[in-house]
């Protein structure tokens, strides 16, 4: 404990200086934890290089307090152990997340699959998709990492292939539940396994920004998809339901096209128009589901 007459910042400064060099610990009696001492700055730098100390920032003494404030920081281990483990932890979940988003989708194990098919050809080369590559001693083994990558993704392939397969089979309307339950358990142990085999090429975060940006690219033509449709319903008051029944209508006469012009208080026009682009969204919709693998409404909150 501190005598009561030590108030003075850079006599409790020198003290706690002191108590480092000792390798005395120091207790917050209040939490019951050791405060870990840092070495000063100053003393980490060597004394023949005067000017580079002038240059470390709260390197000597001072008496401004937020100077004060940011040494002392300093000076105390921020994280324990456990708090290390538990941020590594939280790491490599966001990490597992964010594998399972990209690589559970079709459109990405496609692009899989093209990388694959390039570095076979020689079209790319596996330092391009691909990180650490290199030993220790600098020396870049290209080949070996070439024919690890495409050991990994044609094992992808195979568990890709009988995924189609699978999917395919759950299009059945009139297949058992059992065996639907069946079917879909080994469609996502599959697609473990690809996410698996993906982790183990490594892809570079050049790479992992390309898969990335594929799939927002299809996110923007879903959003301007949904513009034109909101468009027309911001214009007319109608719902999709609604415009869809106008459009029905519409096909089959004159008739019904002036009768549901009438009903829904828009002009023939108006019908002709919604009708031509919110068939044109609605088909875009359809090929994006298609091509990713997932419904456009998931796939907004995957990116």
């Amino acid at each position: 404990m501190l005598p009561p007459d030590l108030n003075s910042s850079e006599q409790i400064d020198d003290i706690i200086m002191l108590f480092g060099e000792k390798n005395i610990d120091i207790i917050d009696m209040e939490q019951g934890e050791k405060l870990v001492v840092k070495k000063p700055v100053e003393d980490a730098l060597p004394s023949k290089f005067p000017e580079a100390l002038a240059l470390v920032p709260g390197a000597g003494k001072t008496g401004d307090p937020v100077k004060m404030y940011l040494r002392e920081m300093g000076l105390v281990s921020l994280l324990s152990r456990e708090g290390e483990v538990e941020i590594a932890k939280k790491i490599e979940e966001g990490a597992r997340e964010t594998m399972w988003a990209i690589f559970s989708l079709t459109v990405s194990i496609d692009e899989v699959l093209s990388i694959g098919e390039k570095l076979e050809s020689g079209e790319i080369r596996v330092k391009n998709v691909v990180d650490n590559i290199e030993d220790e001693e600098g020396f870049m083994e290209e080949d070996d990492h070439k024919e690890r990558v495409l050991r990994l993704i044609a094992r992808i392939r195979l568990f890709n292939d009988r995924n189609k397969v699978l999917r395919e089979k759950l299009k059945s309307k009139t297949m058992r539940a059992k065996q639907r339950e069946t079917l879909t358990a080994e469609l996502v142990k599959n697609t473990k396994n690809i996410i698996t085999l993906c982790r183990k090429i490594r892809f570079s975060k050049k790479q992992m920004h390309r898969f990335i940006a594929r799939l927002k690219s299809f996110t923007d033509e879903i959003e301007r998809s949904e513009r034109v449709i909101n468009h027309f319903k911001k214009e007319s008051g109608l719902n999709i339901s609604q415009m869809e029944k106008a459009w029905s209508r519409m096909r089959k006469s004159k008739q019904d096209e002036r009768q549901a012009a009438k009903e829904e208080k828009v002009s023939i026009d108006w019908l002709h128009r919604s009708h031509s682009a919110g068939t044109e969204a609605k088909k875009r919709l359809k090929h994006i589901a298609r091509e990713v693998g997932i419904p456009t409404t998931p796939l907004k909150r995957v990116v």
